[in-house]
């Protein structure tokens, strides 16, 4: 079934990405040889029967791709495996497998050795689960929705609920059928999937595909519902549909538009919504969502082939990275639509405004038809390194009933989109819309995939096994910004201390020498050097601060204006390292997570006060 075309179409200011496009330079091929690696594996019996994880789940006449398992790693090292509870139909085979729903849900919980320490029931309050996600006390997040008939606009048919390590029910936001005047859900995840995040700033959001109410003129349309929550309270902190011009402190909602696929990126003190649509935009959107800004900003990359509300677009998207200067975006695309080709892999290489992607990096050049990239995830492994992964898959050929039949790919990117290893994995696939997942802990990817034989297989690997030190990431070009100062207070080791810092694009910038001059004689302190011939900041771990007098001078309260320094030169340890800075009055102010990852130092934020926390006895935990 076809989704309804919008009445009204709405033309892009982006070039199309077809035939005319950028030429692939992608150095991967057909012919390419590589290193095959194993990945490791626990496998389990599952509680209750699972559907072979595929690309998509037929439910009736609708289909979803919301993952029948989904898995979530902790920053104690822990993993979580969810089976959402769907059962596959007799006889279903194929790409697309016909499914009904179980009454519950499944939660596995792994220990980071992958150890399997409790296996979890909850009973569903509707009849389908889209995600979840977990908390750091343990708690968990689902959220489920369910159809409702034609016009039944006060039927409450999706809720997010919080439940405790053990599943006891703590808080639950419902949401009605149609919400405000006239936005709505009748199908939940209709054409698209459904994700769950949680952000510094305690908030939690969602974010999911949709078939709305008939409207006036009798069309179904399909987009996307995105919305964010205060995890502590419940509260609605951002609008929903056209609703909330009356309250221009909450949030603005991500994009609607038809939207086929959906990806959320936890940033500070906020989100980045991301969907791949064929119109508004016919191409991948992205929203960057502040908590406390009533205006999203918002990119678009290059457009698709074909009219706007042309359901098929032959792409498919792998999810979006913070880099040290902005974002890394991956996604396939078959540059020779309408005709049938090839679909290969690319990257994106954007500032923090979602500008620069005017060209996509392509990372292959396959050239048969039948070479098509598909379920192409995107993780961050460490300050400036990504790991890409992706199969490469006919459905009408494949066989996987032979395990060593079943492969994938997997690429280590910098942050430019530079490759630097590549690796061909054997036996094992991956699951088609899930989220990968990295490991701190234990320096692996971690996902979960079932074949259809009543077992939940756990793979993960180390994907810098065999690599070497990246050379450091490129730069997009400078950007100026008018910036205000920062409002919260700072306390460093619970001591309330006050710096010139600045809010931009939701982050805070603090200048290198302050924080040096402030954790001076604390275990986490450090030097600085500079280098006038050669311009090169340097950084010693553990070696003591020499002041030179004009650390901790406050500013004057106004905004100012921020160029974003694209050729700073800054190491750690001998090091060279990435990192965001912004020059304002002729110094370096640079994001204060960037600068606490690279020393191991904690770092929070408190939504309710609005204070920032630097903690030496505490280690980074990354967002």
């Amino acid at each position: 079934m076809l989704v309804a075309v919008l009445a009204v179409l709405m033309l892009l200011a982006m070039a199309p990405m077809g035939a005319g496009a950028s030429a692939n330079t992608g150095l991967l091929n057909e012919a390419t040889g590589y290193e095959t690696v194993r990945p490791d594996v626990v496998t389990i019996d599952a509680r209750y029967e699972v559907p072979m994880t595929r690309d998509y789940f037929l439910t009736g006449v609708w289909y979803t791709r919301v993952p029948e398992l989904q898995t979530f790693v902790g920053a104690d090292g822990s993993i979580s495996v969810l089976d959402t509870g769907e059962v596959a139909v007799a006889g279903a085979t194929g790409a697309g497998i016909y499914t009904t729903p179980r009454n519950n849900v499944v939660i596995y919980e792994f220990s980071s050795s992958g150890q399997l320490t409790t296996t979890l029931e909850i009973e569903k309050p509707l009849q389908r689960c889209g995600g979840f996600t977990k908390d750091g006390d343990g708690n968990y997040y689902l959220f489920f929705a369910q159809e409702v008939a034609e016009g039944a606009f006060d039927e409450q048919n999706m809720v997010l609920v919080k439940y405790s390590s053990t599943g006891i029910r703590l808080q639950e936001f419902w949401l009605e059928a149609r919400y405000g005047s006239s936005s709505s859900v009748k199908r939940p995840f209709r054409s698209g999937t459904c994700r769950l995040e949680i952000s510094s700033g305690d908030m939690i959001a969602v974010y999911l595909a949709r078939e709305e109410l008939q409207d006036s003129g009798g069309i179904n349309h399909q987009s996307a519902l995105g919305f964010v929550l205060d995890i502590n309270t419940f509260e609605l902190l951002s609008r929903l549909g056209q609703e909330g011009a009356w309250s221009m402190n909450l949030m603005a909602h991500p994009r609607g538009g038809h939207s086929f696929d959906q990806f959320i990126l936890p940033i500070e003190n906020g989100f980045v919504f991301t969907t791949l649509g064929d119109s508004r935009p016919r191409g991948f959107g992205f929203d960057e969502a502040i908590k406390g800004r009533a205006d999203n900003v918002r990119g678009e990359s290059f457009g698709f082939e074909g009219r706007n509300g042309e359901n098929w677009t032959d792409a498919s998207m792998g999810g979006i990275a913070q880099t040290p200067s902005g974002y890394l975006f991956v996604g396939a695309y078959n540059q020779n639509k309408p005709a049938q080709g090839a679909r290969n892999l690319f990257l994106l290489s954007m500032d923090e405004r979602f500008g620069g992607s005017t060209d996509p990096i392509w990372i292959t050049n396959y050239t048969n038809p039948q070479a098509r990239a598909v379920a192409v995830k995107l993780v961050q492994i460490d300050v400036g390194r990504y790991a890409v992964m992706w199969e490469v898959q006919n459905y009408a050929l494949d066989d996987r009933s032979d395990s060593d039949a079943r492969k994938a790919y997997l690429a280590v990117v910098d942050a430019a989109g530079e490759v630097l290893s590549v690796k061909e994995i054997i036996g094992a696939e991956l699951n088609g819309y899930d989220v990968l997942r990295y490991n701190p802990v234990t320096g692996r990817v971690y996902w979960a995939v079932s074949y259809g034989d009543g077992k939940v297989n756990l793979y993960s690997l180390d994907p810098l096994e065999g690599t070497t030190t990246p050379t450091p990431p490129v730069q997009p070009p400078t950007t100026t910004l008018t910036v205000n100062p920062t409002p919260s207070t700072v306390y460093v080791n619970g001591e309330a201390t006050q710096f010139e810092a600045y809010l931009i694009n939701g982050n805070n910038y603090f200048k290198l020498r302050d924080l040096a001059f402030v954790l001076n004689g604390t275990n986490k302190q450090f030097s600085v050097g500079y280098d006038n011939a050669t311009r090169a900041i340097t950084l010693t771990s553990g070696e003591a601060y020499a002041s030179d007098g004009g650390e901790m001078r406050l500013g004057d309260g106004a905004a100012k204006q921020a160029t974003l320094n694209a050729e700073i030169n800054i190491s750690l340890d001998g090091a060279p390292v990435g990192i965001t800075a912004y020059l304002i009055g002729g110094n370096n102010f640079m994001r204060l997570r960037d600068v606490m990852r690279l020393l191991d130092i904690g770092v929070g934020y408190d939504n309710a006060t609005r204070n920032i926390t630097i903690d030496t006895s505490e280690l980074y935990i990354e967002e």
